[in-house]
């Protein structure tokens, strides 16, 4: 069985939308690199997460509103 492709946004450099990420205890600010939406409703996000030797690394976070929440643009 093949799966859809998702349709993907990607996020204008310097304009990035945040998300806060609860990972492992700590509250991390993430900014978006992308945004896949699946055609059976799931979402993910592609973001850049902070390491604590000062470069980020990427990954790919399914949405869970339990973990993750938006920044608002007067917050980041």
């Amino acid at each position: 069985m093949r799966v859809a492709e998702p349709e993907i946004t990607v996020c204008t450099p310097g304009r990035q939308s945040l998300l806060r990420v609860s990972w492992e205890g700590t509250q991390l600010v993430c900014p978006v690199l992308a945004r896949q939406d699946w055609a059976d409703g799931r979402v993910a996000y592609q973001v850049v997460m902070p390491t604590p030797v000062g470069c980020g690394a990427i990954r790919l976070l399914w949405w869970d509103s339990s973990t993750m929440r938006a920044v608002p643009s007067t917050e980041g």
